[in-house]
């Protein structure tokens, strides 16, 4: 485990092998067991067997930490690197089984659903804007809070937004058998952004959730690190705000130009 953590190629390929190997253990065994909700159970599930392997690694980051004075996001490049291979990972791992068990995207499939109700004539835009704002926030929040007391937070906002990601691929080569394909891509400019913001609150949570563990409070090094994760966290609620002021006031004008 250790080697393959020091190697940044190897770093990369396990994260992303695991990542899809985890979508079909995950899948089986929500199968067998959550019949009844197949793709909420995918994502727990994935979430928890993640927990062992990456809250090693992000003790090992945490420790580095001690003879470090780079800035926030060349520090944590490493951290970086792992989350989003394994976000690959995972989102290839439920395009496969997307394509072929429906069932495995249905939680993600009803999120898209929503998203693409987009207000067209514009007569909501303000409340909309705020509507998504708050959601999203709320998610980030929470995911964040459980963060700081167990693993699960940062990753579940990963496995969450990489399941999400993978469910709006489909949909886009669904869009594109149609003739629709436009569609898909107007409304990546605001989703694009969206998942952006998610991964940075993963990682500001997975980065001060250590830092708790293993540091003394009263430690410069503690200090650096808290505020290195809240900047973090800072960042990507920003770019959650923005990502909803697109979704609820330039998406619609890009479709009413492009689409009528």
């Amino acid at each position: 485990m250790s080697n393959f953590l020091n190697s940044g190629f190897k770093r990369k390929t396990y994260s992303l092998i695991l990542g899809i190997l985890y979508v079909f253990i995950s899948y089986g065994t929500a199968s067998l067991f959550f019949s009844e909700n197949i793709s909420m159970a995918m994502i727990m599930l994935i979430t928890l067997l993640f927990v062992p392997t990456i809250s090693r690694f992000i003790e090992k980051e945490v420790d580095a930490r001690e003879d470090s004075s780079s800035g926030v996001f060349r520090h944590n490049k490493t951290l970086i690197e792992i989350f989003f291979f394994l976000f690959i990972g995972i989102s290839l791992g439920y395009l496969i089984i997307g394509n072929i068990y429906s069932d495995s995207i249905k939680y993600q499939t009803d999120i898209l659903q929503d998203k693409i109700k987009v207000d067209i004539d514009g007569i909501q835009k303000v409340p909309q804007a705020l509507s998504l704002m708050i959601n999203n926030i709320e998610v980030i929040l929470v995911a964040f809070v459980l963060s700081l007391f167990y693993d699960v937070g940062a990753l579940f906002l990963i496995v969450r937004t990489a399941s999400v990601f993978a469910g709006f691929i489909l949909k886009f080569s669904s869009f594109a058998v149609e003739k629709t394909a436009l569609n898909a891509a107007i409304f990546s400019v605001h989703f694009v952004p969206e998942i952006f913001g998610f991964l940075l609150a993963a990682l500001a949570g997975g980065v001060i959730s250590k830092a708790l563990v293993k540091k003394n409070i009263a430690n410069s090094q503690f200090g650096k690190i808290v505020r290195d994760g809240t900047m973090l966290l800072a960042v990507s609620i920003g770019i959650i705000v923005f990502a909803a002021v697109l979704e609820a006031f330039v998406t619609p004008e890009i479709m009413k130009l492009f689409i009528g």
